[in-house]
């Protein structure tokens, strides 16, 4: 900080250097204090000052001051309680308000850059995609690192970009930062923390490289390399290292994590996960899952969750892709490589190393006579999905007054990048059952697919595009059908991603700051596919427009007929009186146990989500008069 700042502050008088001696205060050169004009020496006693310190005024009757601690070429501000340090505070620049209470030691090391710039090793754990440690990531931004390797002139100018940032942080770093208002208290060695807004540390063992922003490390955390931003919680003995932790993300019950990059909304209880990147929502809650090597957002991890990634050849160079709002069943096995479809359910062990992005909305499961087998869409018509894609948006935990969030989340369901896959894999159902229409069963990508389960999914596929064409109705633009991302919760299409990449590799984007801010601009808008492209899709056999039109308004009432029956089926298929046993445990006879099971049935069928189902489908009849 520059010397002028302190132009208000004075060296301390002989009667002042006495008071302070006789409080159990003590200096080296007493020259090097520099305390405010109104300086009060009964706010300190027992300190041992080391090196050159500004000391603000602090309010004695208010509890301020510093007392039996060591203080070592430090910066403290007003409204400040340092007491019990006994190993020391070192290099640090200690804000207004501060509290810091019983604390073996807190260190900074001049130069260090508190972990950042630390290379995340995620996904095959050889740090062929590693990531950097920043306090800027975001998921997409860590999406584009770890995937963007092949544009070899962006990718290295990204990774400058990164030093760059790394080394304007370092630039004349001195102190290190303990923000307005945090509070420090019963913990052992704190080494090269950057406090940048108000966070709190409790009951640590042991911090070593990390930057926090409005976060809480709490009950006996242990990290190193660490970073953590707005309303993140780390508690209950977890353990991270090499990790980043994103808005409004809870981690508890012992969790550990290594070379992980963790985002927004996220919560993890008990369990593992390595070399991983769990966008958005992500969520694991028991203590023998293990994710390895995992790319996953919006994802739910059932109990016992296993992955390997390591085929004892040459390494664990493999890893895997869940794409959006993926779910796995209790015991479930994945051995990587492999790449599950957005808003699948994984039931069981499953080894064949598929490749099913072009399959969402699928069920994959091992089967009892071995193998595996698919029921492509089948997702689409569950309950469960729609509940899921009805509640993320209301868990955004994140502070509604913060305008520029780190993590840009689409809620939609059928997003365009969600939409493209499925017109892939609807082409591509649609060409199995042709080349072999009087088969039983077909194979896919190594699973098992039995003929009702084909003709299944081409319908719900079929419908998702129904149901996303009239939605996309009257927009302003249509952009053509090309390939679209979801970068971990954030939708943008090929030619944007490939504008702003191109941007950087011609130098007109220069710093990582002007990368985010393009990347955040394009995530924040969305252009819908082509109505008259996905018609022609659907209708291939018709010669107008006018009869595409009037094929879809028929179709639309069945499909929505459809839809609506297979969605309340599967709804009430949990208010079956075998699934609600165990009620009525203080009815007297079988026949008024019953009564409280129908009467249980009948509150369960008004849940507002089937009547926001129903809601949404007989909107978009409107829209067809709009094509």
């Amino acid at each position: 900080m520059e010397k002028n700042y302190w132009n208000n502050y004075r060296q301390l008088s002989v009667s002042e250097i006495k008071l302070l001696e006789e409080n159990n205060c003590s200096s080296l050169n007493w020259e090097l204090i520099q305390v405010e004009n109104d300086f009060d020496c009964a706010c300190l006693k027992g300190v041992t000052f080391q090196g050159e310190c500004y000391i603000a005024t602090q309010n004695k009757s208010h509890g301020e001051g510093i007392f039996n601690s060591l203080i070592n070429s430090c910066i403290i501000g007003s409204g400040v309680r340092i007491n019990n340090v006994s190993q020391g505070i070192y290099n640090y620049q200690i804000g207004k308000g501060v509290i810091i209470e019983n604390v073996r030691r807190i260190a900074y090391q001049q130069g260090a850059t508190c972990g950042l710039g630390t290379a995340v090793s995620v996904l095959d754990e050889m740090g062929s995609r590693s990531v950097p440690l920043l306090d800027c990531l975001t998921a997409p931004l860590a999406y584009i690192f770890a995937f963007a390797r092949h544009k070899s002139i962006f990718t290295e100018n990204l990774f400058a970009f990164a030093q760059n940032y790394v080394n304007q942080f370092m630039h004349n770093n001195t102190h290190a930062l303990i923000a307005d208002n945090s509070f420090i208290a019963d913990s052992g060695e704190l080494r090269n923390i950057y406090i940048k807004q108000a966070s709190t540390i409790t009951d640590s063992p042991e911090l070593c490289n990390c930057v926090l922003q409005e976060s809480e490390i709490k009950t006996g955390t242990v990290a190193h390399n660490l970073v953590a931003v707005n309303g993140s919680i780390i508690e209950e003995h977890s353990t991270l290292h090499n990790c980043f932790v994103g808005e409004a993300s809870h981690i508890s019950g012992g969790f550990s994590a290594h070379d992980s990059l963790i985002f927004s909304n996220c919560s993890l209880n008990n369990g593992e996960v390595a070399a991983s990147i769990l966008g958005p929502h992500s969520v694991s809650s028991h203590r023998a899952t293990l994710l390895v090597g995992c790319c996953a957002s919006f994802f739910n991890a059932g109990s016992g969750t296993n992955q390997s990634n390591h085929h004892y050849k040459l390494g664990p160079m493999h890893y895997g892709i869940m794409e959006r709002g993926c779910k796995t069943g209790s015991n479930s096995y994945i051995l990587w490589p492999g790449h599950i479809g957005a808003f699948s359910k994984v039931i069981g062990s499953i080894d064949v190393r598929p490749d099913l992005q072009n399959f969402p909305l699928s069920v994959i499961a091992e089967k009892n006579s071995g193998g595996a087998s698919i029921s492509p869409g089948i997702q689409l018509a569950t309950i469960g999905l729609l509940r899921d894609v009805s509640k993320w948006k209301h868990r955004d935990k994140r502070k509604p007054e913060q305008t520029n969030p780190h993590d840009v989340i689409d809620y939609r369901l059928l997003a365009e990048p969600l939409i493209f896959r499925i017109m892939k894999g609807y082409e591509q159902l649609k060409a199995l059952k042709e080349r072999n229409p009087e088969a039983s069963h077909y194979t896919l990508e190594r699973l098992n697919l039995s003929a009702s389960e084909l003709t299944m999914g081409i319908t719900c596929y079929r419908i998702a595009l129904i149901v996303y064409l009239l939605q996309s109705v009257g927009a302003k633009t249509y952009a053509p059908i090309q390939p679209s991302y979801d970068l971990l919760g954030a939708c943008i299409q090929q030619h944007e991603l490939n504008t702003i990449i191109t941007q950087v590799e011609t130098g007109n984007i220069h710093t990582l700051e002007c990368f985010t801010k393009a990347l955040y601009d394009s995530l924040s808008t969305s252009v819908p596919y082509n109505v008259y492209t996905i018609l022609e899709l659907l209708y291939p056999d018709s010669t107008t427009l006018a009869e595409q039109k009037k094929m879809l308004a028929v179709e639309f009432t069945t499909s929505i007929q459809q839809m609506l029956k297979l969605v309340e089926n599967d709804a009430r298929g949990e208010l079956t009186p075998k699934r609600l046993t165990g009620f009525g445990l203080l009815t007297s006879n079988p026949e008024e146990k019953r009564n409280e099971a129908l009467f249980l049935r009948s509150n369960y069928a008004q849940l507002p989500i089937l009547k926001e189902v129903e809601e949404k489908l007989y909107s978009l009849q409107q829209k067809i008069e709009q094509l």
